[in-house]
Order: structure tokens, then sequence, then C-alpha cells
């Protein structure tokens, strides 16, 4: 498939109520947004509001089906471009081990132009310490540091950069 013509993949794997993951559903409806919630009365908020809002590109799932929804996508799609992610969101404050293996596991479904975005980079100190390692990875071409979240970018055209945006 013209990778221009492919529906555009955003995953949120930590979702929480789903408010961010619908406004990137209904800000291009050409998008198919995954959200991911933690806990099944977060999942219920989140299928509420999206029901009420009328948001038909945005899936919901709980966070128990993420390595089950992977799994299915990578090996189970026949449309391989459909498994191509293009905004790949995570939680930083969960820790570095955590961090660096969630994206590990999300690389395969990742290309050179998928942008990382970490949320919660300054949350904690292991948070801080999660960030610092993700812009050590050999596969991170570039980081902007937004203050509460990070980017990261993979694209190997990219000049090796860390930003830090100062307000």
């Amino acid at each position: 498939k013209n990778d221009e013509a492919r529906t555009p993949l955003i995953i949120d794997t930590d979702a929480g109520v789903g408010l961010t993951a619908a406004y990137m559903a209904s800000a291009d409806s050409r998008n198919k947004v995954v959200a991911f919630c933690l806990a099944s009365d977060l999942r219920m908020l989140a299928e509420q509001f999206r029901s009420k809002a009328s948001i038909s590109n945005l899936e919901i799932s709980q966070a128990v089906d993420l390595q089950k929804w992977r799994i299915d996508t990578l090996y189970n799609n026949n449309d391989c471009a459909c498994a191509r992610a293009d905004l790949i969101c995570l939680n930083a404050n969960k820790g570095r081990e955590y961090l660096l293996k969630e994206m590990d596991a999300w690389m395969p479904v990742a290309h050179r132009k998928t942008i990382f975005v970490l949320k919660q980079i300054r949350a904690s100190a292991q948070s801080a310490e999660a960030w610092r390692a993700v812009k050590q990875r050999q596969d991170v071409t570039t980081t902007m540091d937004l203050g509460d979240n990070g980017l990261v970018f993979l694209d190997p055209d990219y000049i090796r950069r860390h930003y830090k945006l100062r307000i």
C-alpha cells in the first residue's frame, strides 16, 4: 500500500479516561486511534464519552489486552500497512525498565517516521531517569523535552540531537 494512502495509526497505551485519545481521533477522522485504559471503570467512562461524542475512529481496550492486541496486529493482520503506528504514547512515570521494555515491545509497529510521546517525564525521579535512558538509545535520533512530556523521533535522517523547550 502507498504510505500516503494508509490510515494514520495512533496508539495511547495509558489512556486514563480517554480524553486525549478522543481528541486525537476527533482532530482528524482519517486517524485510527487505539486507546488502552488501565482500569475497567476508566474504560467504561472512555466508552461512554466516545459513544456520546460519536467518535467512530477510536477503539478503546482494556490495558490487559495490550499484549494480545500487539500480537494480533503484528502477526495476524493481512494488511501489514495498518500495523504501522505513526504516534505511540507511553507513560514515563512507570520507571526506566518498564519504559525501555515498552519501547522495545512497540518497535515492531514503529517505522522511521513514528513519533513516541512520553508522558510525565518529570513526574518523579524514576520518570526523569527513564527519560535520560530513552535519550541514550541507539534507535533514537532526536528528542524534544517539552516539560511534562517528551517527543522521541526515530528518523535516521534527523541529526542526533536533544532539544529542551525553555519558557
